[in-house]
Parts: C-alpha cells; structure tokens; sequence
C-alpha cells in the first residue's frame, strides 16, 4: 500500500513521506497523520464523527427550531443524514435542495421529489427568507481538519488518501447491486489494488460520491479507495496471516 501510494503521489520510494490518510464512515471517520520518519505507531490518528452525523445533528437542530431548510454542496454520504431529512419533512417542515445534494437521498431525483423535497437548480434560485437555514453538504471539510491540527502545531500535508463507501449512480437500479457489479469488474480483471484506487483523472464518472470528494482536494495531491476494499487489502498486509485467505469487513454501519 504504502509504495502504492508513493507511486500514484509521485513520491520516490525512498524519500520522506507526509500524509493525511481518511477513512469517511457510517458513524465515524478515521484520520491518520502519516509521516513516513515516524515509527508507525508514533503517527497521529484521531476518530471523530462522521460528516452524515454532524449533518445529521444541524438537520435536528433545524427541525427543533422550526425552520425549513436549504440543502446545497455535494453529494455524500447518506445514513445519518438522510434519515434526519425525512425525520425534517415528516415535522411538516419544507426542505429544499440543489441537484447535487439531492443525489445524497437518491440516485433518481423524481423520486427525491415525490418524499417531497423541493429540488432547485441553483441556490440563486431561492428568495430571501429568514426562516430559511442552509446546510451546506459534503464529505469532507478541510478547513476544520486544518484548524484542529493547526492548534496542535501541525500542518495538513499537501498529499491525502481518502476512502469513502462509493454505491456508484444508479438511478434504475438498485445501488448495493450496481456496486457489487462495479467490484466484480475490478475482481475478474485480475484483483490487484491498482484496480480499486485512483487519481483525480481516473475516477469512473459513475462514482459521483468519490468525484465530489475529488472536488474538495482538487488543490491536493491524492488517492481515492472504496473503504471495504482498502479495509480488506490493508488486513492481507498483516503479516500473520497465510495465503490464500477470507477477509471480512465489519462495520460498525453495515
């Protein structure tokens, strides 16, 4: 993994090495600040909430408040947040949203609108309304990230590696099958990680989640994975185990 990455970021094997590794989850998001002069169990690493949790909770706040709500930003991770808008809109509050972050609910945006979700081209489009909250979406902020490791005196490495749980667009069928048949295709070519990870340029367009991810760190050197398959090759890493071998991932959302 670790040459993979100094492959793919353009870093010689043998030179030092500075990393921000995330792993954006159900509930929580793992970080790890990578510096390849540390021994490994000297680096960084936090877990905080996930970004669907924190969105999930202004949703709540919101809807306690008895405000209606415009969502904008990216498509992301669902869950959480998802649940929180429904949760909003059965409180007989108005949830509008831009095209982008309605993708977040469903692939199919007629179906976004039959939950009754307003769905507008762009924000410009909404009037002036006091009674009205903007919840920005994204899986990723990294101005906080740069905040928190800045008031501990470090700084946020211009190299990222992100994995976030992509189902693919499938708007006409289901997207737990549409990304089994994804994972298949990198499978049957010849299993290798190569298959699974890309670059800013060599994301599949039908990967929306891990493209707007792209667009966070477009100014950032960086790699995408799907986290069930970075958390299955970085388990045959380990050293104990023989080959050939099962692995499971078990998360604490699925």
């Amino acid at each position: 993994m670790k040459l993979f990455i100094q492959k793919h970021l353009y870093v010689l094997s043998d030179s030092t090495m500075k990393l921000l590794a995330i792993d954006i989850g159900t509930g929580t998001q793992d970080i790890l600040l990578y510096d390849s002069t540390k021994e490994g169990e000297n680096n960084y690493n936090m877990i905080v909430p996930s970004p669907t949790v924190t969105i999930a909770k202004k949703i709540k706040t919101t809807t306690n408040d008895r405000k209606n709500i415009l969502l904008t930003g990216d498509v992301m991770g669902g869950g959480p947040c998802v649940k929180a808008i429904k949760n909003h809109l059965a409180s007989n509050l108005e949830i509008y949203s831009t095209v982008d972050a309605a993708f977040t609910i469903k692939d199919n945006i007629e179906t976004v609108k039959s939950l009754g979700i307003n769905v507008i081209a762009d924000k410009a489009e909404m009037p002036s309304n006091e009674n009205l909250v903007e919840i920005r979406m994204s899986d990723l902020n990294l101005s906080s990230l740069e905040y928190i490791l800045n008031e501990f005196e470090l700084d946020l490495p211009n190299k990222i590696a992100i994995a976030v749980q992509d189902h693919g667009y499938s708007p006409d069928i289901s997207n737990r099958i549409f990304r089994f048949k994804h994972l298949k295709e990198g499978i049957e070519k010849d299993g290798s990680i190569l298959n699974f990870t890309y670059t800013h340029t060599s994301i599949p367009s039908y990967l929306n989640r891990m493209k707007a991810v792209s667009r966070v760190t477009s100014d950032y050197e960086a790699v995408f994975m799907d986290t069930g398959i970075a958390a299955i090759f970085g388990a045959i890493l380990d050293p104990m185990p023989t080959q050939p071998c099962i692995v499971i991932n078990v998360g604490n959302g699925h």
